[in-house]
């Protein structure tokens, strides 16, 4: 049977495969303080919301650096899912005396909504690779108006 269309308009993100995403932002190389996207992005990839921001404030361009469709700040959405993901990898290494940035730029995230991070391109990922993290350990991440994180549970 064939089956599944192409059609892509729902705005919530579906992962239909295991994917790699990458949280680093094209524009700065840094990694996302507050992940986000265009209502019209086609696919999952992020982009710094303050980083696109002061960007466009200057060239005036308003699209998105992966796909190029039209951003303006009223079609911008903060993706929810990465921004608890940020915070769980911040705090963890918050917890161990790192302050609070993560050098972590990729995770592999299942349809579920379970995630790990990725090893770096070009570092081998010998055996399995970092312990998957359930979708359950995201409930207790309270997000803070703009999507920053305000508490993850120990």
């Amino acid at each position: 049977g064939g089956g599944g269309g192409g059609d892509d308009s729902d705005d919530d993100l579906i992962v239909q495969d295991t994917a790699v995403l990458s949280l680093r932002c094209p524009v700065s190389g840094l990694i996302c303080k507050t992940p986000a996207r265009t209502r019209s992005c086609s696919g999952l990839a992020v982009f710094d919301l303050d980083t696109y921001l002061q960007l466009n404030a200057k060239v005036r361009k308003w699209t998105c650096p992966h796909c190029a469709v039209s951003g303006r700040p009223n079609e911008i959405i903060i993706d929810g899912f990465l921004t608890r993901v940020l915070g769980v990898l911040r705090a963890r290494v918050s917890a161990h005396g790192g302050g609070d940035t993560t050098d972590v730029s990729r995770v592999e995230v299942e349809p579920s909504g379970r995630w790990r991070p990725c090893p770096e391109e070009g570092e081998s990922s010998k055996g399995d690779g970092a312990a998957w993290i359930p979708a359950e350990a995201m409930h207790g991440v309270v997000l803070g108006i703009g999507g920053s994180v305000l508490y993850v549970p120990p």
